[in-house]
C-alpha cells in the first residue's frame, strides 16, 4: 500500500498467488463488498479501490476486504 498524494481511488496489488476470480466472487457474494478486478485495467493482481463514500461505510468495506483477504492468504 502507498498512500496517494491526491485522488479518489487507490489500486493496491496482491502480495500473494490467489485465485482471484474466486477472491472477488467471495468477497461480493460472502461479504456484500465489492471492488474493480484489475483485469479491467488489463493489470492481473491487481484490484481498485475508490474511496468516494461515506466514512462508516468505507470503514465498513475495508474491514469486509481485510477479512475476506485474510481467508486466501
Amino acid at each position: 500500500w502507498n498512500k496517494p498524494d491526491c485522488g479518489i481511488i487507490c489500486f493496491p496489488r496482491f502480495n500473494e498467488k490467489i485465485n482471484e476470480n474466486l477472491f472477488y466472487d467471495t468477497l461480493l457474494k460472502e461479504y456484500k463488498t465489492f471492488v474493480v478486478p484489475g483485469r479491467f485495467f488489463e493489470t492481473p493482481g491487481y484490484f481498485r479501490i475508490g474511496f468516494g463514500e461515506k466514512h462508516d461505510v468505507f470503514s465498513k468495506g475495508l474491514e469486509l476486504l481485510d477479512q475476506c483477504l485474510k481467508r486466501f492468504l
